[in-house]
């Protein structure tokens, strides 16, 4: 979500990646890279990823984003 002006929905099986998981390094490197910082200095986190079974986006000024 961004506010009010978008929002994007998945619906489908999550697969917790804990820091066993063969994909989490790679997960906390994208995040560091992405925001500066190692994402378990904001506390207790956990990672999953979604098997999706349906995803939308909503807009409210849909002009804001164009295709």
């Amino acid at each position: 979500m961004d506010g009010d002006r978008v929002a994007a929905t998945v619906n489908g099986r999550p697969e917790w990646i804990g820091r066993d998981h063969p994909g989490h390094d790679e997960l906390v490197r994208i995040w560091t890279e992405t925001y500066g910082a190692d994402p378990y200095l904001l506390g207790d986190v956990v990672f999953f990823r979604i098997e999706p079974a349906s995803m939308w986006a909503f807009a409210s000024t849909p002009a804001d984003f164009p295709t």
